[in-house]
């Protein structure tokens, strides 16, 4: 038990600091064509500045996720008479509802908040909330992009789904997943380099 933990941890910590790595070295080849080598240039001041700056956000989206949570799931007024309710098509339906419903309002948040961090990866000197002051007038964007990607995200969890249906292979859906995953990830990263590049630096989309 003990040594499958560890090698959970391992495997995250080595999942993030990739993703950081990914991250700060994307942004600054978008924003300022800085060619990468075959291995990409590790700056570490900038990937633990790019972890701190997560670290604050993810605290500071704490609670305006329980209130939206608490306030949807007020309003859908769900009740569960027993077990199988949980497979019934209506509760199932109900259930995506109410997840749309929470996703995209925190989604909306997250990225607002999330714009500036591209600034953290070139070094930039810019404040926490730069990305939330520079889009205040945006808020309608936002949430098209948040609820965009929310309907990724139910779709590729049913492409998964499918997958496991027609081919019963935890390999297949494992390997489809980290694909799914790296495509999530890159088009993420993408879309915070153009909020930043548009809303921050006031460059034009085309």
């Amino acid at each position: 038990m003990a040594k499958a933990v560890v090698a959970g941890l391992v495997v995250l910590l080595v999942e993030t600091g990739t993703s950081l790595w990914i991250a700060v070295g994307w942004h600054r080849y978008i924003l300022l064509n800085e060619q990468p080598s075959v291995v990409p240039q590790l700056w570490l001041n900038r990937i633990l500045a790019y972890l701190g700056g997560g670290v604050v956000i993810g605290l500071i989206m704490i609670v305006p996720t329980l209130v939206i949570a608490w306030i949807t799931l007020a309003l859908a007024n769900v009740s569960v008479a027993g077990p199988s309710d949980l497979f019934s098509g209506s509760f199932q339906i109900k259930a995506v509802l109410i997840s749309a419903a929470v996703y995209i309002p925190v989604g909306a948040i997250a990225l607002r908040l999330s714009t500036v961090m591209p600034g953290v990866a070139l070094r930039e000197g810019r404040e926490l909330f730069d990305g939330w002051n520079a889009t205040k007038d945006q808020i309608s964007t936002f949430l098209v992009v948040s609820a965009l990607g929310t309907a990724a995200y139910f779709s590729l969890d049913l492409a998964a789904n499918y997958l496991w249906a027609i081919t019963g292979s935890a390999v297949v859906v494992a390997v489809s997943n980290a694909i799914f995953q790296w495509l999530a990830m890159m088009v993420g990263f993408s879309i915070l380099t153009t909020l930043y590049g548009h809303y921050i630096e006031m460059r034009p989309l085309v």
